[in-house]
C-alpha cells in the first residue's frame, strides 16, 4: 500500500511528450483498483486495463499460494506420507490444469513478444500468468525440497556418475525453460498443439526442477564453487533488497522514459548504460524504502516469533506479558535486607558523612545520598538511594 500511495505522487515528479500517455494509466488505476491490492486479489481481478501497479501481481499470487499450502504444511508436519501424497497430487493436477485451459483456450505457449498488441498481452497474463493455479506445482515442488533438507539428509553419499547426471539434468531443464520458447518467437517448425500444451503445462516444472537440485546441493555442501559463489558474504545484503527493487524499479523506468523529449536509438552500448543506471537508482532507492518501511517491520516480526517461542516452552506467560514477570515468595525475601544488616549500596559512597535526624539517616558525598528509614519493629530498615 506504500507504493500505491507513491504512485500517485508521480504526476508531480516530471513531465514530457509521453508523461501523459504513460503516467496517467497507472494513476488512474491505483484510483480505481487500489482496494483489489490491499485485499491482495489484484492478479485475478481488476476494473482497469492495467489495474494498480500491474508488476504486483506477484504479490498476490504468492499470498494466495501460501495460504492454499498452509493445510498441506500442517499435514505433512502430522502425518508425513499422507501429506506428502496429497502435496504429490495436487501439484499433479494444478499441471494437468494449466494443459487443459490452454488446450481449450487454444493459448500460446506462454507470453510471447511477437504479439505486438499491448491490450492483448495483458489480457493473455491475466489468464495464463497471473492466477495462483499456474504457480501451485512449483510451491508444491518446494514442499518436497523442504521436506527432504528438514529430515537432514544429504546427496554426498551419492555416487559421483549421479552427481554429474544431476546437474546435467538440472542445466538441461532449466535451459529449456528458458530458451524453448525459442521457435515460436522465430516460426520455426515444431510448433504445432501437442508441443504449445506441453511447453505450457511442464516449462514452470522444468525450471523449478532444475532450482531444487541447485537448492539441494548447496544447501548440504555438494555445490562445489557454485556454493562458494551464492554464499558469497557481500551478496547478502543485495539479496535483503530484492523485493524492494522489485517494487520500486518499474516506477524508476516508467519515470525515465515519459521524461524523455527525443527518441533513443537502439544501441547495445546505450542499453548497457541504461540497464545499469536502472541497477544502481534502484538499488539506492531501494535501500532507503528498507530502512524506513521493511526493516522495522521485520524486527517487530523477529519480536513476536520470540515471544511465541518463549510462551510455547513456558518461559513466558501472557500474565508475564502483559503485566511484568512476577517475583515469588522466596526471590523477594531473597532481596529484602536481614534484621540489622544494612544491604549493599550500588557503586558505594566513599568518603561519605552520616547524620542523623528524626529516625532518618542520611548518608551523602555530596554527589551520592542515601536515606534509611528505621522501622521501629526490631533493627530492620529500608535503605533508599
Amino acid at each position: 500500500m506504500f507504493f500505491v500511495g507513491c504512485s500517485t505522487l508521480l504526476p508531480l515528479l516530471g513531465d514530457g511528450p509521453l508523461w501523459h500517455e504513460n503516467i496517467d494509466p497507472i494513476v488512474e488505476g491505483c484510483r480505481k483498483d487500489w482496494w483489489a491490492n490491499f485485499l491482495f486479489i489484484n492478479n485475478l481481478y481488476r476494473t482497469s486495463s492495467k489495474g494498480c501497479l500491474s508488476y504486483s501481481w506477484y504479490l498476490a499470487a504468492d499470498f494466495q499460494v501460501y495460504v492454499i499450502c498452509i493445510p498441506l504444511v500442517l499435514l505433512i508436519m502430522k502425518k508425513p506420507v499422507i501429506g506428502l501424497w496429497t502435496n504429490f497430487v495436487i501439484m499433479i493436477l494444478s499441471v494437468i490444469g494449466v494443459g487443459i485451459q490452454n488446450y481449450m483456450r487454444d493459448f500460446p505457449p506462454t507470453n510471447l513478444f511477437v504479439h505486438a498488441d499491448v491490450e492483448q498481452r495483458h489480457e493473455l497474463m491475466m489468464e495464463t500468468y497471473y492466477p495462483p493455479l499456474h504457480h501451485l506445482g512449483p510451491h508444491c515442488l518446494g514442499l518436497f525440497v523442504g521436506y527432504y533438507l528438514r529430515q537432514k539428509k544429504s546427496p554426498k553419499n551419492m555416487h559421483w556418475g549421479l552427481h554429474v547426471l544431476a546437474w546435467i539434468l538440472a542445466f538441461i531443464l532449466t535451459s529449456a525453460a528458458l530458451f524453448g520458447v525459442h521457435p515460436w518467437n522465430t516460426g520455426l517448425p515444431g510448433t504445432g498443439k501437442v508441443a504449445t500444451v506441453l511447453y505450457a503445462c511442464l516449462s514452470r516444472m522444468s525450471w523449478t526442477v532444475g532450482l531444487a537440485w541447485i537448492t539441494i546441493a548447496c544447501s548440504t555442501g555438494c555445490g562445489g564453487f557454485l556454493t562458494s559463489i551464492l554464499s558469497w558474504k557481500p551478496l547478502i545484503p543485495l539479496s535483503r533488497l530484492t523485493f524492494m527493487v522489485y517494487m520500486v524499479h518499474p516506477l524508476v523506468q516508467h519515470v525515465f522514459y515519459s521524461t524523455l523529449r527525443e527518441g533513443i536509438q537502439a544501441r547495445n552500448s546505450l542499453a548497457i548504460f541504461i540497464y545499469f543506471g536502472f541497477v544502481i537508482t534502484s538499488y539506492a532507492l531501494g535501500i532507503i524504502v528498507c530502512l524506513l518501511l521493511e526493516a522495522p517491520f521485520v524486527r517487530i516480526g523477529k519480536v513476536v516469533f520470540e515471544i511465541e517461542e518463549a510462551i510455547r516452552k513456558k518461559k513466558l506467560s501472557l500474565r508475564g506479558l502483559f503485566f511484568g514477570k512476577s517475583r515469588s515468595r522466596e526471590e523477594r525475601q531473597q532481596n529484602f535486607p536481614k534484621p540489622g544488616h544494612l544491604k549493599t549500596i550500588p557503586n558505594g559512597i566513599p568518603n561519605g558523612d552520616v547524620t542523623f535526624s528524626n529516625g532518618v539517616s542520611c548518608i551523602s558525598n555530596g554527589r551520592t545520598k542515601s536515606v534509611e528509614n528505621y522501622i521501629p519493629n526490631g533493627n530492620d530498615f529500608v535503605c533508599r538511594l
